[in-house]
């Protein structure tokens, strides 16, 4: 993984029947306090339902609240950039 990130499960910003949480669970879920965040997955489609918890949380989009579209597919084209492991 990208060094520094923190895995959370995209699922995990709905409900049982699939709706989105309260924004008080997803602002825990996704620790809204940290700021700035970047959200990433694998190829930059997945990631897409925490930006918008987090917004939901009430970190808007901005400074604070980014996608790195290009996700892990990105990060590992370019050989000098480094990789957790741990």
């Amino acid at each position: 993984h990208i060094p520094g990130a923190v895995n959370r499960d995209w699922s995990g910003v709905l409900d049982g029947a699939g709706h989105w949480r309260s924004p008080e669970v997803l602002g825990v879920h996704l620790n809204a306090g940290a700021a700035p965040t970047i959200t990433y997955c694998g190829s930059g489609v997945s990631a897409t339902p925490n930006l918008l918890a987090r917004e939901l949380a009430g970190v808007p989009l901005g400074p604070d609240n980014r996608l790195y579209a290009g996700s892990w597919s990105d990060w590992i084209s370019d050989d000098t950039r480094p990789v957790a492991t741990g």
